[in-house]
């Protein structure tokens, strides 16, 4: 097993990011990449048919997302590659080149500032996505990699991301569409990426779609059905304001906001080609049954 050293990492994060990482997540500065390689230990004596990627950047992440538990981390990166290993359709091949023709059918974009909570939006017009011209799988693929992406960033490992779905439009062949593949949508936000999900707030859902999207909730675990929260009618705009603030938020729901948010992702996802080739590289080399650490 590979052994960390202090040369393979330098700290992006503020003063102030830096404060919030220790109070909420744990993070030691002094210790950091010691449970780095404490992680890569645990796993090789558990499941050394699984090629962890061992650079500390990849690692601290998922440290981050289970607050610095070592072996909730490790268990957090063994669900990662299990899942990449047993879901092809999403992980086989996964690269914005490959799926760069299906971008201008992706409504989804990330706003360029946090809100006022440090949170990164990700902001989704889930009623206009026309699945003649994007296959599920393809929108699956897409949307990891915008998650993947944002990890890159060490201010969103800490300060986590919450997403703003627009359902206005929603059909019931949306959400027949959508529905066989809820417990994989719940495994990919819950295990396998470790993102800190803040929440997701659904927007001006149709009146049968509104309470279907409640009974949806009850298929997700019970983390992620606490934070979804749904608004419609006239008060929408006054909610995400009381929300987020009107800095972060878009023009056309009363926010400051002018830029292309919706577009200026698929630049930068074709920018991170070589990023998502090096992960290719990892993973698990053979079939078997995985061994967890402990319980996440």
């Amino acid at each position: 097993m590979p052994k960390i050293t202090p040369s393979e990492y330098t700290c992006t994060l503020s003063e102030s990011r830096l404060k919030q990482a220790k109070e909420e997540l744990n993070e030691d500065p002094e210790t950091r990449l010691q449970k780095c390689q404490e992680v890569l230990d645990l796993i090789s004596e558990s499941n050394p048919e699984i090629h962890v990627n061992p650079d500390p950047k990849f690692l601290i992440r998922f440290l981050r997302a289970r607050k610095f538990n070592v072996k909730r981390a490790a268990d957090n990166v063994i669900a990662h590659y299990t899942k990449k290993y047993e879901d092809p359709e999403i992980f086989e091949n996964l690269l914005p080149s490959v799926v760069s023709p299906f971008f201008e059918h992706m409504p989804i974009g990330y706003l360029p500032k946090c809100d006022e909570k440090g949170r990164r939006v990700i902001f989704q017009n889930g009623g206009s996505i026309d699945f003649s011209n994007l296959p599920i799988e393809q929108g699956f693929r897409i949307h990891t990699m915008i998650l993947e992406m944002l990890l890159l960033d060490e201010d969103i490992q800490v300060g986590g991301l919450i997403e703003i779905n627009n359902m206005r439009g929603f059909s019931l062949n949306h959400f027949n569409t959508i529905r066989p593949h809820l417990q994989r949508v719940s495994n990919l936000l819950d295990k396998t990426i470790p993102m800190r999900f803040k929440g997701s707030i659904v927007i001006n859902p149709p009146g049968l779609i509104g309470e279907l999207v409640k009974l949806v909730k009850l298929v997700l675990s019970k983390k992620l059905q606490e934070r979804i929260n749904i608004y419609s009618g006239t008060s929408v705009d006054s909610e995400l304001q009381r929300i987020f603030g009107k800095e972060c938020l878009p023009e056309a729901f009363g926010g400051d906001e002018k830029s292309d948010f919706m577009n200026d992702w698929k630049q930068r996802l074709l920018d991170c080609e070589e990023y998502f080739k090096e992960q290719q590289k990892f993973g698990i080399s053979k079939s078997g049954t995985y061994t967890l650490v402990n319980n996440m």
